[in-house]
């Protein structure tokens, strides 16, 4: 067996001895990525309590304190804006109607700006906040978690890091942030940085100068420190976050990924071959790719013989297929987590596997379990000790035991697993494609055919059409198809005696026939059907021939009958 052509930790051996003579290159890292920093002691009722107390404000001031927060907030945001010389534009109405990253384009393309702010939005949007609430039982003011609205503050960025990406700011308790950038973004950074030529079409790669030297690159982002990346952003966007968290002069705020999209692209050497192929993907992930199968694509335990989901599993699996302007997308989805394909912009064929749950996977790493908590006592309350939940670990407590034992355990949105997030994902996406190996390329006879049916020109020379279906050029083309022809070809003479089959009556009459069956060859040439043996007369079937030939033979000769039945 023939080595594959393409790296088998990206494409499977079985896909690549397939389709990879028709690929020039591969490259699989991670697209959109979302990242949410939450200070997570400050989602309990108790730690609430606790930094109102150490700041000495009453709960019933708590509103007023909570406004002047987001008053400062505002007000930095808006002075860093001025202070850069960028815009600040305050969406009015629903911020869902304005579209904030075409104007964020339409802003960066007018004002040429290459790094550094391009603009701040401001916009009211729902979100989880703390408040102080009365408690009627108790006769007591609490903080309490609700859902309401505030004001957010979008900071775009063109990071020299991460290229273009955006940090989110809730104005009030507990100040949640978010930050999204695009991974192909920050590779394109990075092969600036080494003098790497591409060429770039929104979040995906035409070409590359280089394919492996990009996937190295790619790889290691996985491996990037990104608490400390992000926590740069966040003193960009968000520099009020000390003076808020002063009381609380420990707590540091804990960074997780929320959704990521990792990619595998397969940049075709041809988009004609890619056009061929993908209706016959999309077909083939129709018709075979049913629930049980798609769920192993992501993670989740089907037995192979029974085929039966586990029934505790009460989340939805939907099959859809939509059209993008980039290209005809096929998305399968279990729960909220997807695998998705498209032909971006017709020229490369994406994989595509977005996380937004990462705990049906698994990864093998300490147990917290074995790692005994550690009181720590509430700031401004020297007597008072509280357990902390085991959620604010990362943060708040310390563990005890030095080497605690590995297991396996599920996946957490932690950036700590961000290498094992990559890992799981690529082999999701290489599962995909190895399910696309058994994909047997169709197409139709009428898209096969077209180019026969149109005038072809060829060394200056305008050759006609061929009519498959005329009694004239389906004679010709029932010839070709003899098997007589396989091994040493067929020459003029052997075309005339089945065309003519009496005999010329007069020298005269035998070269108008061999001149005529000389210019039905150079018409066959033209259309690609035959080929001529090199330093010989004679002529072999070419690739296409035997591909169109017997299809429409076999179509020219069908009955109606069995033709209208399979139509029906």
């Amino acid at each position: 067996m023939s080595k594959p052509a393409l790296p088998e930790n990206h494409v499977p051996a079985v896909f690549s001895h397939k389709f990879g003579p028709l690929i020039k290159g591969v490259l699989g890292g991670y697209d959109r990525l979302r990242f949410r920093g939450t200070l997570r002691p400050l989602y309990s009722p108790k730690w609430m309590r606790a930094l109102l107390c150490s700041a000495k404000i009453l709960l019933k001031d708590f509103a007023q304190h909570a406004q002047n927060l987001s008053h400062q907030i505002g007000d930095l945001a808006r002075q860093s804006a001025a202070d850069q010389k960028r815009p600040y534009q305050y969406v009015r109405g629903s911020s869902s109607s304005f579209n904030k990253e075409a104007w964020i384009e339409r802003t960066a393309q007018k004002d040429r700006i290459q790094e550094g702010l391009i603009a701040v939005l401001g916009a009211v949007e729902p979100c989880s906040v703390m408040t102080v609430r009365a408690n009627h039982q108790t006769q007591r003011l609490e903080p309490v978690h609700e859902l309401r609205k505030c004001l957010h503050f979008y900071h775009y960025f063109e990071d020299p890091i991460f290229g273009r990406s955006h940090v989110r700011v809730q104005s009030w308790y507990p100040f949640t942030v978010d930050v999204c950038l695009n991974g192909r973004a920050m590779l394109a950074r990075q092969m600036d940085q080494h003098h790497l030529a591409y060429r770039q079409a929104d979040n995906c790669f035409l070409d590359l100068a280089d394919p492996q030297a990009a996937q190295k690159l790619a790889a290691a982002q996985e491996r990037l420190d990104w608490v400390a990346h992000l926590n740069r952003l966040l003193a960009l966007a968000h520099p009020a976050y000390r003076r808020i968290l002063e009381p609380l002069y420990h707590l540091q705020y804990y960074w997780t990924n929320t959704q990521s999209e990792y990619a595998t692209d397969l940049l075709f050497k041809d988009p004609e071959q890619l056009a061929a192929l993908y209706p016959a993907f999309v077909h083939h992930g129709i018709m075979t790719f049913r629930t049980p199968r798609v769920m192993r694509f992501l993670g989740h335990q089907v037995p192979v013989k029974s085929g039966k989901v586990n029934g505790r599993f009460k989340g939805p699996a939907r099959t859809d297929r939509l059209e993008r302007h980039e290209g005809v997308c096929l998305r399968h989805g279990v729960g909220i987590n997807g695998i998705k394909i498209y032909d971006k912009f017709a020229q490369l064929l994406r994989v595509e596997t977005t996380l937004n749950a990462p705990e049906v996977f698994k990864v093998y790493r300490k147990d917290p379990a074995s790692s005994p908590l550690k009181r720590l006592p509430l700031p401004g309350n020297k007597k008072v000790a509280l357990k902390l939940p085991r959620k604010s670990l990362t943060t708040c407590v310390a563990p005890q035991v030095a080497n605690p034992p590995r297991r396996w355990q599920r996946l957490r949105r932690s950036v700590t697993d961000m290498p094992r997030r990559a890992e799981v994902s690529r082999a999701a996406n290489r599962r995909y494609l190895e399910a696309l190996a058994s994909t047997r390329a169709t197409e139709p006879l009428g898209a096969a055919v077209k180019n026969l049916c149109r005038p072809v020109h060829k060394d200056g020379y305008r050759f006609r059409a061929l009519n498959p279906f005329s009694p004239a050029d389906a004679t010709l083309l029932e010839i070709l198809s003899r098997g007589e022809w396989t091994i040493n070809g067929l020459r003029n003479a052997d075309l005339r005696k089945h065309l003519y089959p009496l005999p010329a009556r007069s020298p005269e009459q035998a070269r108008r026939r061999s001149a005529a069956v000389s210019r039905k060859l150079r018409l066959l040439r033209a259309h690609g059907l035959i080929r001529k043996v090199q330093g010989s007369h004679r002529y072999l079937l070419s690739e296409d021939g035997r591909k169109l030939i017997t299809p429409l033979l076999t179509a020219r000769n069908a009955d109606v009958q069995q033709l209208t039945a399979l139509a029906a």
